[in-house]
């Protein structure tokens, strides 16, 4: 199992902790906290691979409706920040 399936595996494990009803409700806010750690780190690998494949700082500021220079600075690692990097 590679880390994209462990982390998917892991939001998919707190998404349903979070929504059954059996568990107290500060259990199921919890759930949803940790969901979002997992679901941010599960995006930062799909836009690793969108970049390692060549889409560009462009097309994927596109995507979140922002700047180029702004998803850089929110996804791009720092062994990747050269001025010639797209």
């Amino acid at each position: 199992m590679d880390r994209r399936e462990e982390l998917f595996d892991t939001l998919q494990r707190l998404l349903g902790q979070a929504n059954d009803p059996g568990n107290d409700i500060l259990s199921r806010i919890a759930a949803c906290n940790a969901a979002s750690g997992y679901f941010e780190a599960y995006l930062r690998s799909l836009v690793d691979q969108a970049h390692d494949e060549g889409k560009t700082w462009d097309e994927l500021a596109e995507m979140f409706g922002t700047t180029p220079a702004n998803t850089k600075a929110r996804f791009g690692a720092y062994r990747r920040y050269g001025d010639d990097d797209e």
